[in-house]
């Protein structure tokens, strides 16, 4: 159903419906394939950039500020890769984006249109990922006005008509959900999955109130230690700004904060709550050639930043060119990408001693540019061999009858719903999986090797139908990959009813 988002053939009462419906169009438009999901999250992102550039031109008032600010954004290595999986995040920044857009027009010509638009992306966001687009924005712009002492402003955003469009928007999913479920599903869908998530650690791990800042600092490289570098020229600029660049800059600094504090608070920490401050660091990253340009002593200290920058990346590329060889076995070509990847830093090293250095300035650009080429191209093809869902689908869907059962045990595989368009059993606790393997059908199960003495103890019959490397992200897996791949493998078994 178009009301209830359903997943697994399940209701799914954790998330509001819009990412839901436009992947739903999308399969409608495309058919039900990989491709129209991505084709979704890729647009958003694309929306997202735009957004991103016409944010920068108004607030630096030029494309090379724009070039800059899109160019991080779309090089930030977690932007890239959650635009390939994740369609919730994705929108969400792209609303936010647009939403701060929009405000910072209003609030320079007071200009109402800009209301409309305003209203309209805080609404869109609310029905992508619930009350945190409201309270990311809501925090954003209060602490804003706050700090100018700007209420004059509040009272003309027509708030009566800002709630009218935003109920205008939300409201009619939550009436017809209303009709059918009664307040339950949204008691459920705004207090369990937002305050509670947020206010207790039974949704995720316990992480300290820290969590963040080195996180921040590693998913942003190497823009995160470029913006922090321009802290200091910006703060020396500060009283010499006109008001409304210093207005710009302190609501960059606040967007910039604001989803760091605010998650940094919750009992709940993803690593990815806070992209939406990415956005914002390559917005303030977008106006450091200006400030650069302003004197000369802060070109002196931003040298060696930039070369730190490039001493870096040279060893980030060595370390890449290690993993290729790990994993992929492209002894040659990891060889050949790292010895590349050094000379272009030590170009950009010494065109730092030269007179026109800002074109130093590239080198961090060009690097990640042709990462994530690569990446795209080969590398990420190349691990699709270590993504055995589908494959093992396919198996399924050749020998699995209807009564039989398919599920997965603790490894979480939800795609395999997708690929084998059938209800998949989701057990994680061992009297779960020993109870449906008992039952008189055959149960195809996917579970790692070392939970397969788990059937060998209970004397339960099975074959084992294919075994694929697994490969997880954590780096300590991936550094240990080809000593623990016989352990760390994934099955595919088959249960023999009794």
């Amino acid at each position: 159903t178009w009301i209830v988002p359903t997943f697994n053939y399940q209701f799914r009462m954790n998330k509001p419906p819009l990412s839901y419906w436009l992947v739903g169009m999308a399969y409608q438009l495309l058919g039900v394939h990989v491709f129209a999901q991505r084709l979704v999250i890729a647009l958003f992102a694309l929306a997202t950039l735009l957004v991103m550039w016409q944010l920068a031109r108004h607030i630096y008032g030029g494309r090379l500020a724009a070039w800059v600010a899109v160019a991080a954004t779309a090089l930030t290595p977690r932007f890239y890769f959650m635009s390939r999986r994740a369609v919730i995040e994705i929108i969400l920044l792209f609303c936010l984006a647009a939403a701060f857009y929009f405000f910072l027009r209003f609030y320079e010509d007071r200009r109402k249109r800009w209301l409309l638009f305003f209203y309209l992306s805080i609404g869109l966001g609310f029905l992508d990922k619930g009350p945190v687009a409201l309270a990311l924005a809501g925090l954003v712009i209060g602490a804003f006005l706050l700090v100018r002492r700007d209420f004059k402003c509040l009272l003309q955003m027509q708030l009566p008509l800002g709630a009218a469009v935003f109920l205008a928007l939300v409201l009619p999913w939550y009436l017809a959900i209303y009709s059918f479920f009664g307040p339950d599903f949204i008691r459920r869908l705004l207090l369990t999955e937002n305050v509670l998530r947020y206010t207790t650690v039974s949704f995720g791990p316990d992480r300290g109130p820290f969590y963040y800042l080195p996180i921040f600092l590693l998913d942003f490289l190497p823009w995160s230690v470029l913006m922090i570098a321009g802290f200091w020229p910006l703060r020396r600029q500060w009283p010499r700004l006109e008001d409304h660049p210093r207005a710009r800059q302190l609501f960059l600094l606040l967007w910039l904060a604001a989803p760091v504090l605010f998650f940094s608070l919750s009992k709940n920490k993803q690593e990815y709550y806070i992209m939406p401050a990415y956005l914002a660091g390559a917005l303030l990253l977008g106006g450091l050639p200006r400030l650069l340009a302003a004197r000369a002593e802060f070109i002196r200290a931003f040298r060696w930043v930039l070369g730190l920058v490039m001493v870096v990346s040279g060893l980030v590329a060595v370390f890449a060119a290690f993993l290729l060889h790990t994993i992929l076995g492209w002894t040659a070509f990891a060889i050949g990408l790292a010895l590349a990847m050094l000379a272009i830093q030590a170009l950009g090293l010494r065109q730092l001693g030269r007179p026109r250095w800002e074109m130093a300035l590239g080198v961090p650009f060009v690097n990640l540019y042709l990462v994530g080429l690569l990446a795209t191209f080969l590398v990420i093809p190349a691990i699709e061999r270590f993504r055995p869902v589908p494959e093992m689908a396919r198996i399924i869907l050749s020998r699995a009858g209807v009564h039989d059962q398919v599920g997965y045990f603790v490894q979480a595989t939800p795609s395999l719903c997708f690929y084998t368009e059938r209800p998949i059993l989701e057990l994680f606790g061992k009297e779960e999986l020993l109870f449906h393997c008992r039952r008189p059908f055959r149960f195809f199960c996917l579970l790692r090797r070392e939970h397969l003495p788990l059937l060998d103890q209970a004397g339960i019959p099975y074959t084992i139908l294919a075994e694929r490397p697994l490969m997880e992200t954590r780096l300590k897996n991936i550094l240990n990959f080809q000593t623990d791949a016989r352990r760390n493998t994934f099955c595919l078994v088959v249960t023999q009813p009794r």
